[in-house]
């Protein structure tokens, strides 16, 4: 329980049943006496490369409710992870199906999602990371960076500005 400069109180629960390869988490916030965010999750590991997740999450918060269904499947292989997932709002009715992908390299990290959902939404994010030596790394989205470059999309880069970003 953590008591706060105003005086209110919130309390964080969480108790795991279960080892690395099986397990189910149960988590509760409250503030005060009122429930704000409760939740129950599993992971099940598939094999050496593979695992799949899921879960239902409650939150209450400024007289808002929000019910979420989440499952996803982790692949790992070698420097690349794949994530598929999906998720519904109960609220909405909303479907949504995930992707992403994130490539490791010596240089850095270059990371792809998308999602679609069942209302018509659409995302689609990039981002990359580089070491630039003595401890910096420089990140950034590929939008900034094409922006940077006065491009108005990565289909105006050239073969070596791709390979230079990672996008080979």
């Amino acid at each position: 329980t953590v008591k706060h400069a105003d005086g209110s109180t919130s309390t964080e629960s969480e108790v795991n049943v279960g080892d690395n390869e099986r397990h189910i988490t149960a988590h509760a916030t409250t503030e005060g006496d009122d429930l704000v965010l409760a939740g129950v999750s599993g992971l099940v590991k598939i094999d050496d490369r593979r695992t799949l997740t899921g879960g239902y999450e409650h939150s209450e918060k400024d007289g808002n409710t929000s019910d979420k269904i989440v499952a996803e499947i982790t692949d790992v292989d070698g420097n690349l992870t794949r994530i598929h997932g999906v998720d519904y709002d109960v609220q909405t009715g909303v479907v949504t199906v995930r992707q992403a992908f994130t490539q490791k390299s010596e240089g850095g990290e270059t990371s792809f999602s998308a999602s679609t959902g069942s209302d018509g939404t659409q995302t689609q994010k990039i981002d990359l990371s580089r070491s630039l030596g003595a401890g910096l790394t420089a990140t950034g989205s590929l939008e900034n960076l094409l922006k940077r470059e006065g491009l108005g999309s990565a289909y105006e880069l050239s073969t070596e500005q791709k390979a230079s970003l990672g996008l080979d």
